[in-house]
């Protein structure tokens, strides 16, 4: 029971700070101007999609492609590891997802 408290407190706590960062962040970015974007909305969403979230000079070689792709699923895989490390800690169990 106490380590469930000690970690939500650590927790909370990394949270308070990282939100202070992202608002420190944020207000940074609102000093800038606003700017006027014309042209085809649904074209500079299509160039969003293929740029940043689909990489699309990653892929114009294999084997960076290749490399990227183990990163990428590395990084998901962490991402779950890291999830089930919270439900951990909250819960007070070991090995949340686990059969």
């Amino acid at each position: 029971m106490i380590q469930s408290v000690i970690f939500g407190l650590i927790t909370i706590i990394a949270f308070a700070v990282a939100g202070k960062k992202f608002m420190k962040i944020r207000r940074n970015i609102l000093l800038g101007k606003d700017e006027t974007i014309e042209g085809d909305t649904g074209q500079r969403w299509q160039n969003v999609l293929l740029v940043a979230f689909g990489q699309k000079k990653m892929f114009k070689n294999w084997i960076p492609a290749v490399f990227h792709f183990f990163i990428y699923a590395a990084f998901l895989l962490t991402q779950i590891e890291l999830i089930e490390i919270l439900i951990d800690g909250f819960s007070g169990n070991h090995r949340f997802f686990a059969p």
